[in-house]
């Protein structure tokens, strides 16, 4: 059985030529490597899920769905907190989302939201390596 690589890459691999050495290399040597990279918006959309060869599978991420959920949830948390008439969960939850006005604020929770969605999805693969 073939040990399984998972790999993390914080772009989108379109013309990475060092991560696609490392992993041909590795698929080469009999490893089953799975590389998990952003898809970035705003430029050209790639594949979702992409077989550069046999043993080595691209699958890209994104993060803009993420974001309208967190903004769908803050603005549910602010209408339930009117109804319910509890101030508190009003406050920290207009709080939230005029934080997110900021764009560095907006962008750190970007990341994070990447960074948890790519360590589900490597960990979902059960790999033998990081």
């Amino acid at each position: 059985m073939k040990q399984k690589i998972t790999m993390l890459l914080f772009n989108n691999f379109a013309n990475d030529a060092r991560v696609y050495k490392e992993g041909k290399a590795l698929a080469d040597a009999g490893y089953h490597v799975d590389l998990i990279c952003v898809q970035e918006t705003g430029k050209a959309v790639l594949p979702r899920n992409e077989l550069v060869q046999e043993g080595f599978q691209v699958t890209r991420i994104g993060s803009v769905q993420r974001m309208v959920l967190v903004l769908f949830i803050l603005v549910a948390l602010i209408a339930l907190g009117l109804v319910a008439k509890m101030p508190f969960i009003t406050a920290l939850s207009g709080l939230a989302l005029l934080l997110l006005a900021i764009p560095k604020v907006r962008r750190l929770l970007q990341i994070a939201l990447l960074i948890a969605e790519m360590t589900c999805v490597a960990r979902s693969r059960k790999p033998d390596f990081y």
